[in-house]
């Protein structure tokens, strides 16, 4: 095996495999970005719950359209159709009915409109004066997250193991 690769796995193995958030966890940040009621925690909110509720790919996420979502009348639930990793066609149901609702919260508080199924679900926010919206890219939503796990630890708010 070449060096450089023994290294890698040697690395990862010392690293461990990451530990999934518990179900309290979760509801301590949620709770705790509940708070925030301006345009950026709002989406923060959203993101987060909507990541936990479909246990999508950050890409994914920032791919999704409103067109993208559906309500499926049998299973009285939403699902999101998209496209994942390699290429693959995906259908994932929202398993909590809550994201979608922080999800048009935060789109109507946001742009003060119904949204088209050709808008992004997810957007920037802008930071300076003259700074536009753009759709949300995977750049910015890992940061994104990375601010609310600094946020929580910040908040006092004991977490196993945040990002």
């Amino acid at each position: 095996m070449p060096e450089k690769l023994l290294k890698k796995l040697n690395r990862i193995k010392q690293n461990g495999t990451k530990k999934a958030l518990n179900r309290a966890e979760v509801r301590r940040i949620l709770d705790f970005l509940k708070e925030d009621k301006s345009v950026r925690g709002l989406e923060n909110y959203a993101v987060f719950r909507l990541l936990y509720a479909t246990g999508l790919r950050g890409q994914e996420l920032c791919n999704m359209k409103w067109g993208d979502i559906e309500f499926d009348e049998d299973a009285k639930g939403y699902f999101v159709n998209g496209i994942g990793k390699g290429g693959k066609a995906f259908r994932q149901e929202v398993v909590d009915p809550d994201a979608m609702r922080a999800v048009k919260i935060y789109f109507n508080h946001a742009f003060k409109r119904k949204p088209k199924p050709e808008d992004h679900v997810f957007w920037t926010v802008p930071s300076y004066n003259g700074d536009i919206c753009k759709p949300l890219n995977y750049n910015v939503l890992y940061h994104r997250i990375v601010d609310i796990g600094e946020a929580v630890r910040k908040a006092g708010i004991q977490i196993s193991r945040l990002w």
